[in-house]
């Protein structure tokens, strides 16, 4: 593996991460793009920032058990070796108006409030949090498809690997919700795909099957045999086709607000939004995007953070993404060999119905659901504390059958 940039590692917890200012210019920076933080506590306060509103909303629904088929450094913000455009400032709209007429019926989200209450006792989560918090690095590669990423690594060198995919526009930040609170025996990968974060912008290459041949490129240059795909709404896409692209080098699948395909009414009603954009991206318009696929509102610094990442993605990137996904054809089969596989997904999702999540259970036999009530499409950042008890036990509990399948 050849690193682009000094292997210079972050000491990033909760607190700093989702926390701190959101305004980023007085902020001390590294040449990574951000903030040098101090080392993390042993104990965390307000971990996730649930509220007990929505713990009571969100942790009644236990999962569903489905058992059969039904090389230079980063240019600065605006620079044209990066094809960022220039930061805008941010629009503090609560809530506007266009995609709230894309997703009609979506309720409109409460006010955000982070709680500084601890985790509970007891539960996956809890385990996680009640020590230091693993520490984070962020590293640039440069891969076999001739492209740069940005990555944030943590945990176990030996560990169990897990690679985290984030959505349309979102970057390896997307999350930092639940980052601190997995496992430090396992070895966790959070990408920026290219064309965002500070990964290389290319002026082509944004099919689905393009960012996975990425993924599976990326484990090669780190050197993964095999791993857990995680991957939230395009980036459940991105791991679909890296299943079946290269079936023997995931481990099992976790799809959070997925689908077997983007193309359906919400999403090509943005359609015509997206190719009449240009630089720079419109603030308003990225707001209104991101707080449109929430139900349950993260904290507003969290939510600052997630703009800021689509600001950066240059006009012609959020369309390319697009098109590449509209593009692609549902699949048929995801592979011929059985990958043990988790569903997640919110049933408030705007995005994705539940026939949706049916169709994705026909196609991966033995797959498992989980449910969220009162959940919009992004559980992770909604309910991060559950997501982590179900994501470690999902992964506890198909060891032996991803295992059997190596």
């Amino acid at each position: 593996m050849s690193l682009d940039t000094d292997d210079k590692e972050l000491a990033m917890t909760f607190d700093t991460m989702i926390r701190r200012p959101s305004t980023r210019n007085p902020t001390p920076r590294s040449r990574e793009g951000f903030a040098l933080l101090p080392a993390a506590p042993s104990v965390v306060p307000g971990v996730m920032g649930d509220s007990e509103e929505t713990r009571r909303k969100g942790e009644h629904c236990s999962p569903a058990k489905r058992s059969e088929p039904s090389p230079a450094p980063e240019a600065s913000p605006g620079d044209a070796r990066s094809g960022r455009p220039p930061r805008q400032p941010r629009d503090r709209a609560r809530w506007p108006l266009l995609l709230l007429a894309i997703l009609s019926g979506l309720p409109a989200p409460p006010p955000a409030r982070a709680s500084t209450r601890t985790a509970p006792a007891g539960g996956a989560a809890a385990t996680a949090v009640d020590r230091p918090a693993p520490r984070l690095r962020l590293a640039d590669v440069r891969l076999a498809t001739g492209v740069r990423l940005r990555y944030a690594e943590q945990g176990d060198p030996a560990g169990e690997p897990v690679i985290l995919l984030h959505g349309y526009t979102d970057s390896w930040f997307s999350f930092s919700r639940v980052l601190p609170a997995l496992p430090a025996s396992w070895r966790v990968f959070a990408l920026d795909q290219r064309g965002h974060g500070d990964s290389e912008r290319p002026e082509s290459g944004y099919a689905l099957v393009d960012l996975a041949a990425d993924v599976v490129a990326f484990m090669d240059a780190v050197g993964l045999p095999r791993a857990t795909v995680v991957g939230h709404s395009m980036g459940s896409f991105v791991a679909q086709q890296v299943a079946m692209a290269a079936p023997e080098r995931v481990a099992r699948l976790v799809l959070i607000g997925s689908a077997t395909t983007v193309r359906n009414d919400v999403v090509l009603e943005l359609e015509p939004a997206v190719d009449a954009l240009s630089d720079p991206v419109d603030p308003e318009f990225v707001r209104e995007f991101q707080l449109g696929t929430v139900h349950v509102m993260p904290p507003a610094d969290f939510m600052d953070e997630v703009v800021a990442n689509s600001l950066e993605v240059p006009a012609r990137v959020w369309r390319a993404l697009l098109d590449g996904m509209l593009a692609t054809e549902p699949p048929k089969r995801i592979s011929d060999r059985p990958i043990p596989a988790l569903i997640v997904w919110g049933d408030r999702d705007a995005m994705f119905p539940r026939s949706e999540q049916e169709a994705l259970l026909a196609l991966l036999p033995g797959a498992e659901l989980a449910e969220y009530a009162d959940t919009g499409h992004a559980p992770h950042w909604e309910r991060p504390e559950r997501f982590v008890r179900d994501l470690v036990r999902y992964l506890a509990g198909s060891a032996g059958d991803a295992k059997a399948d190596e």
